[in-house]
């Protein structure tokens, strides 16, 4: 094996394993030796965007559509670098440049049309390649039960198959009761974890494990994250009443004691900050846990948090963790009633603070995930509770 064949397979390796500087470093051990071509520059800028250095990726990459300036992979790479650096305007120029149909568009497209508040057509325009966990990939339900677009729902079995992370599953339960007051009969296919929780969330009659509902039992089957672009639903917190959900009364009996002393009449302030470590190279969404200790100075903090990984809390940091011990929906649910306050990230605690109708902080990059826009400079923020210590 040559030196150069070494190299490429060590960055290969260290690319696939999320060992992004180690395979930055390859790039240029490879570059060093006179190899430069466009593929390894296109490596070069996706590890620079992993390691949180979208500017740089920028620059490497306008230096190379300069070069092909007929080349649209690099158009749709240098929009969504340019995005990541907060250049929303040149980034939806490029953008719109490619087009239509060309594989990595339609989601950048999507995108931008939300950032203006056109909720509706830029969810329809983004959907087909959202493409993570799709419940038709997971669960092989039937092509020939799939809803059409403008369908008659009146007393029809739907199942709505709920799809995406667990923040995904509990956003989109919304639309059971949604589907139910326009006559449908509505089965929810949920995780097994999540199931539970789903079944308890007003409105919904019928919630179980998708993998337990039996295609005989509904006439069409509709992926959750399908309902926005198939309905036409402008303003997904429509007709939404919260709180969605209420804690089990055993677990808020268990909680609350140890909550009130804890808290000692400070206000309660819940916090998590790091999501799915799966996803977070890409979408940059989890802040530093040192974040959190600001809070202290408003009230009493709860750890919210489970599976941090390496973004942890100091030692001694002045924070109560709710999250030791065995994994429970139920647990937490109890606890984040309890909170005066919550603050997160953008992940499944977001969602389900929502669903609990908490006053929520969440802390968003600049460049947010789809879920959070509209995020244009002439659209005023809503949401953001005042936090004032007592």
């Amino acid at each position: 094996m040559s030196e150069v064949e070494r190299i490429i397979k060590e960055g290969q390796e260290h690319f696939e394993q999320r060992r992004y500087d180690q395979a930055l470093a390859s790039v240029h051990a490879l570059q060093a030796l006179g190899r430069n071509d466009a593929m390894l520059k296109t490596i070069e800028t996706e590890c620079l965007v992993y390691l949180s250095r979208a500017p740089e990726a920028a620059a490497v990459m306008q230096a190379l559509l300069q070069e092909e300036p007929d080349n649209t992979d690099h158009r749709i790479k240098l929009a969504y670098y340019l995005r990541h650096t907060g250049n929303f305007d040149e980034s939806e120029r490029l953008i719109s440049s490619v087009p239509a149909g060309t594989p990595g568009r339609a989601y950048l497209a999507g995108w931008h049309r939300m950032r203006h508040g056109d909720t509706a057509a830029g969810f329809a325009e983004l959907e087909p390649e959202i493409g993570i966990y799709r419940a038709e990939t997971l669960y092989h339900l039937p092509p020939e039960k799939r809803y059409v677009k403008g369908a008659d729902v009146r007393n029809k079995r739907i199942l709505l198959a709920l799809e995406g992370g667990f923040g995904d599953e509990l956003a989109y339960a919304r639309f059971a009761p949604w589907l139910e007051r326009r006559g449908a009969h509505i089965i929810v296919g949920a995780t097994p974890r999540i199931a539970p929780l789903v079944g308890r969330i007003a409105g919904v009659r019928d919630a179980r494990p998708i993998k337990e509902i039996l295609p005989d039992e509904y006439d069409y089957h509709i992926s959750a994250m399908s309902t926005l672009p198939l309905f036409g639903i402008a303003d997904p917190a429509a007709e939404c009443v919260f709180p969605m959900l209420q804690p089990l009364a055993q677990e808020t009996a268990k909680w609350q004691p140890i909550l009130e002393a804890e808290a000692a009449g400070r206000l309660k302030i819940g916090v998590h900050w790091q999501g799915n470590w799966e996803f977070d190279y890409l979408e940059r969404k989890s802040p530093p846990a040192e974040m959190m200790l600001k809070f202290a100075e408003l009230g009493r903090v709860f750890s919210l948090q489970r599976d941090a990984g390496s973004n942890t809390l100091p030692p001694g940091a002045p924070v109560y963790d709710t999250e030791t011990g065995q994994a429970s929906w139920e647990s937490t649910v109890a606890v984040m009633s309890g909170m005066d306050y919550v603050v997160t990230n953008d992940t499944s605690t977001g969602h389900l603070a929502g669903v609990l109708g908490k006053k929520t902080l969440v802390l968003l990059p600049h460049a947010p995930h789809h879920y959070w826009l509209p995020f244009s400079p002439e659209v005023e923020p809503r949401g953001i509770p005042e936090v004032r210590p007592r």
